[in-house]
């Protein structure tokens, strides 16, 4: 009988182990996919050359900088506006709750009734061995600590954050009208991209949270990441439709807006193809 129970929760252990990795190899996929996804639709905006070029300064800054040692430099919070808070915890008004009528209770006054209680236990838990040893947080700490220099450094040495870790637009902004075979339309939106992922972070009052990793400064480099990188995924999906706009029967959003330049309905119908898929509309 014990060794019909220890094959059981041998069993299960297995299982566990075995889901455990079959999700992670399914997140690895996905990530791969996306990934993958992602960079086609980039190559179809910006052509091949363009854009296996601009990854490759990106890889080979990267391994230059894996060679630097982990450096992740202190920076001091910026002078920012003072904000007012006219009250950090607000009071708690009284709540009046109505009387309910004595025959609306199941159970008389003081009619004995029993209902399930939780017992109370004071045990102490048993010891045991942490499943993340202090030696995997250690592990961890350093791993982290690396790559959070790597991408800081990879970043200065592409010029584009200073030495304070502040964004340097201008590196961007050169490089997009230095790109070839491009139109107008997808050129100004990827600088307007730019430059509003730029004005969002430095607005963003990230020290007034609670959480103290990662600083602040790090907070608005991640943040400006990655809407610079949604920005530019609309301003590739805003040309591709362009292209395809003859497949588009668009006359409703015409009729709608009729005194609106062509650029203007194609934003519209990108937000309305978009916004008829996504999520983003729900409550969750």
């Amino acid at each position: 009988r014990n060794l019909k129970v220890g094959a059981v929760k041998m069993l299960a252990l297995t299982l566990v182990v075995f889901s455990l990795v079959a999700t992670s190899a399914l997140a690895d996929r996905n990530d791969f996919v996306t990934g993958y996804g992602f960079t086609k639709i980039m190559t179809n905006c910006f052509g091949d050359e363009n854009y296996y070029g601009f990854l490759r300064q990106i890889a080979e800054a990267g391994r230059w900088c894996q060679q630097e040692p982990v450096h992740i430099p202190e920076v001091k919070a910026h002078t920012k506006k003072d904000y007012h808070v006219e009250s950090v915890v607000p009071g708690v008004p009284a709540i009046h709750y109505p009387q309910v009528p004595a025959h609306a209770h199941p159970h008389t006054y003081n009619t004995p009734f029993t209902y399930h209680q939780v017992p109370y236990s004071a045990v102490k838990p048993k010891h045991h061995e942490p499943i993340i040893t202090a030696a995997d947080v250690s592990g961890l700490i350093e791993v982290t600590k690396a790559r959070v220099s790597n991408l800081t450094c990879t970043l200065r040495k592409l010029g584009e954050i200073d030495d304070y870790l502040n964004f340097i637009p201008q590196t961007s902004v050169n490089r997009i009208l230095a790109l070839p075979y491009i139109s107008y339309s997808l050129r100004h939106d990827l600088i307007q991209g730019v430059q509003q992922c730029e004005a969002l972070t430095k607005c963003l009052p990230l020290e007034y949270s609670d959480s103290v990793v990662p600083p602040p400064a790090i907070k608005r480099i991640l943040a400006y990441l990655k809407c610079e990188k949604k920005n530019r995924l609309i301003s590739c999906m805003k040309e591709d439709l362009k292209r395809h706009i003859y497949d588009i029967d668009i006359s409703p959003i015409k009729e709608l807006h009729p005194h609106e330049t062509d650029d203007q309905t194609i934003e519209r119908a990108l937000f309305v193809l978009y916004g008829a898929k996504t999520d983003s509309f729900e409550l969750k």
